[in-house]
């Protein structure tokens, strides 16, 4: 007999501490039920890996666009082809520079397409 996964539950079942997330924060294909889990099951040291690591500004954000700073907490690493400058409307984007600075988090910005050969 074949396991098959027939939920979301069972599909993020298997979600561990310390694990490597190449996923989308933007637009179309945001797995939404992905980055529920990881925020409400508290999976911490995570890797996040994402095209475009743009964090909401709280107008948006209360829209319910996902954004990847809600899981900041957890993330002990990001890297990312796109971020956001530090700006009023975004605070987050201090605390990522402040986690940085005292070495809590690593941040590695890159092109896109060094971003596509290193998740080969």
């Amino acid at each position: 007999m074949i396991s098959k996964v027939t939920s979301a539950d069972d599909a993020l079942s298997v979600l561990r501490d310390g694990m490597f997330i190449a996923a989308n924060f933007w637009g179309p294909g945001t797995p939404n039920y992905l980055w529920h889990t990881l925020l409400h099951k508290n999976i911490k040291g995570l890797t996040i890996c994402v095209n475009n690591y743009v964090p909401k500004t709280d107008a948006t954000r209360e829209k319910g666009a996902p954004d990847p700073s809600l899981i900041l907490p957890q993330t002990k690493k990001i890297l990312s082809a796109f971020t956001a400058r530090p700006r009023d409307d975004l605070p987050i984007m201090t605390e990522i520079m402040k986690r940085v600075a005292e070495g809590t988090l690593e941040f590695e910005s890159m092109s896109h397409g060094i971003l596509i050969e290193r998740l080969m």
